[in-house]
């Protein structure tokens, strides 16, 4: 039922379904990814941060997991944070395109216009067809000119 409401669009309707997912199975990766997600983008940061800070001990090697905690710390504008578990992310797989895309955010925000247009550059080049990438690489430059 989760995957269901989120192809709707009715975030916060999977958010429950997602928490039974992993009552059921704790160590269900796809669900804590996406439980966490849910939470941020529902506006929940604060309730995605501390999940998201569980997920991570419990699934140190993965990668979206990082990136996950690194996005909700982005919208918590706690950019030291968001640095730390992008960086991360990138480490364990240097190619995840939302990574770099959310690793560019916090270096825009940090007025690292070069570096943001180079992760920007590099998810493209990783994932032609993603269109976050193209569309935030756009906004960046027809910001500076």
């Amino acid at each position: 039922m989760a995957e269901a409401w989120w192809q709707l669009g009715e975030i916060e309707k999977a958010i429950p379904w997602y928490r039974q997912a992993l009552d059921h199975d704790p160590n269900f990766l796809p669900s804590a990814r996406n439980l966490g997600v849910a939470l941020s983008r529902s506006g929940q940061v604060k309730e995605a941060r501390e999940f998201l800070e569980q997920a991570r001990q419990k699934f140190p090697d993965d990668a979206a997991i990082w990136n996950n905690l690194g996005e909700a710390c982005l919208l918590a504008e706690e950019l030291g944070c968001a640095a730390q578990a992008l960086q991360t992310a990138l480490q364990l797989d240097p190619e995840l395109p939302d990574a770099l895309t959310n690793m560019a955010k916090a270096d825009q925000r940090q007025g690292q216009m070069n570096g943001a247009e180079a992760r920007l550059r590099e998810a493209i080049r990783v994932a032609p067809d993603f269109a976050v990438a193209h569309n935030n690489l756009g906004n960046l430059l027809s910001a500076q000119g």
